[in-house]
């Protein structure tokens, strides 16, 4: 197990690192290359995440509860049951990423990049479904 608490890892490249099950909470991740890193089952909460690259990274199971993701890329990544309550995706880059099961309701998706992204039994407030409605911030196609 990895326990790393309030580290400031800021534009640091650990692509393709196995950090399943660490414990990040609160750390600085921006401008992260984090390509096809395995968080999975990891304590990301409150983490800084903005303008990370986390393409095809594994983040199933992972607690990202008002974790920091503007600006990242999340293209591709693997978010099935991640707890994201109250994180900021907004700007975020979500193409092609897998999100089966993952409440988003009280997630920040305003102008997140959602198009061929996985949202099977994914959970959304009503206030969003209005967004996605009429056009305004959220992209899904």
């Amino acid at each position: 197990m990895c326990l790393i608490i309030q580290v400031g890892l800021s534009g640091i490249d650990l692509k393709y690192s196995d950090l399943s099950n660490a414990h990040l909470n609160d750390a600085d991740l921006s401008g992260a290359i984090l390509i096809g890193t395995n968080f999975s089952g990891a304590d990301l909460s409150g983490t800084n995440f903005r303008q990370a690259d986390l393409h095809c990274a594994d983040l199933s199971g992972t607690d990202l509860h008002y974790a920091d993701l503007r600006g990242a890329d999340l293209s591709r990544a693997y978010l099935v049951r991640a707890n994201l309550n109250g994180t900021n995706i907004q700007d975020t880059n979500l193409d092609g990423a897998k999100l089966n099961g993952t409440d988003l309701s009280t997630t920040d998706l305003r102008n997140a990049n959602l198009r061929h992204s996985d949202l099977n039994n994914v959970e959304i407030s009503m206030r969003q479904i209005d967004d996605i409605i009429s056009g305004i911030g959220i992209i899904v196609l």
